[in-house]
């Protein structure tokens, strides 16, 4: 009743047209300020940043080692423990493993059967250029060469897989001295991210040891509502405000998590990862686009709705006229829409008073 009064008290004030009331409001320009009714003009925007989400610091998969044993044993020595920084070809671990030795063993057996195929095979090329053995024999000693060769290849691939690099297998061919235990090394430069065992411990074949991360870059888990997800775009822009970091998107999920039926949007960061831990969880803004579509940034306050839709108030020569419009998307403190009519750049809102020109427009304040 109250609020009826201090509309119908302001309308004396105001040409009101009842045949314009779906449309236009007509009111004199100097009455405005004693009316409260401010304006300002739209900010015209092709992108936006998002409402704040939260998001979970991971490492990419391809910057992650587990450090296994092929071989089972006894944990000898541990070098490194959880939190350590390490390099490429550090020594993580010695595992003291019987079936390291035995596989050792298979390596040098097939390297003296390789060197005896060879003198074989160096034999048997002289005998047939001098018409001693025929074709058939010096064939089969070229086969049993090349199996030779193959089964070498396997052992030291074999070796290779268990940790060895390729200098100490040679190094093991040459002197004929078996390595007493297998040394696990980190692949790249990073960090321990966890140990999963102790000294003195028995370990099976494949058991993991370490968990080693390279912190080159980082990745934001972002889950998003499925409705803000057509506004982004790979190639975006994320903002971690508080960090003073920015991150670009690298994908977009493709199907809706039950648990808060949001999509995964998966950003990277490449820079200044220093300020981030694995397992952190921060507050992100997405950068959101809108293609073709022309955007504008208005204060909240300055829209009404009713249960037809959404609306602003355009200043024109003789009031405002009233907009239909589409909400785009919804910032901290503002709201993008797009507008039915093209507005221009000099063209004004209402921005304050939105309450009494939703009166004079929906009648309250006519002479009824």
């Amino acid at each position: 009743m109250i609020r009826l009064l201090s509309i119908a008290a302001v309308a004396a004030a105001l040409v009101y047209t009842p045949a314009q009331a779906q449309e236009s409001i007509t009111l004199e320009m100097t009455r405005l300020k004693s009316l409260g009714i401010e304006t300002s003009t739209p900010e015209a925007v092709k992108t936006v940043w998002s409402m704040a989400y939260p998001a979970e610091v991971v490492i990419p998969n391809n910057q992650i080692q587990i450090v296994t044993s092929l071989y089972p044993g006894l944990v000898k020595i541990l070098y490194v423990g959880e939190g350590d920084r390490v390099t490429a070809g550090q020594s993580l671990a010695e595992i003291a493993s019987p079936a390291f030795l035995e596989a050792q063993q298979d390596y040098l057996d097939v390297l003296a059967t390789l060197e005896m195929e060879q003198k074989n095979f160096a034999r048997d090329s002289m005998l047939l250029e001098e018409g001693v053995i025929s074709e058939k024999r010096f064939q089969a000693a070229r086969v049993a060469l090349s199996q030779a060769e193959n089964g070498l290849a396997r052992q030291k691939q074999a070796l290779i897989f268990a940790g060895l690099d390729a200098g100490q297998v040679d190094r093991l061919g040459k002197s004929r001295r078996i390595f007493p235990t297998l040394t696990l090394t980190a692949s790249f430069d990073g960090t321990v991210l966890e140990q999963m065992v102790r000294t003195g411990e028995r370990i099976d074949e494949a058991t993991a040891l370490y968990s080693v991360g390279r912190m080159t870059s980082l990745w934001l888990e972002i889950h998003v509502p499925a409705a803000q997800v057509g506004h982004m775009e790979i190639g975006g822009r994320v903002r971690l405000e508080t960090l003073g970091l920015e991150g670009e998107i690298i994908s977009l999920g493709g199907m809706i998590h039950e648990e808060d039926q949001g999509v995964l949007v998966r950003a990277t960061v490449t820079e200044k990862v220093d300020r981030l831990i694995p397992g952190q969880f921060v507050t992100v803004r997405l950068e959101q686009g809108f293609g073709s579509r022309q955007g504008y940034r208005i204060p909240r306050q300055a829209i009404f709705r009713d249960a037809e839709g959404a609306y602003i108030f355009r200043q024109n020569s003789s009031g405002f006229t009233l907009l239909p419009i589409t909400i785009m998307a919804e910032e901290q403190d503002a709201v993008v829409i797009e507008v039915e009519a093209d507005l221009l750049d000099r063209d004004r809102i209402a921005v304050s008073g939105i309450s009494v020109l939703k009166g004079i427009w929906q009648g309250l304040g006519s002479e009824e």
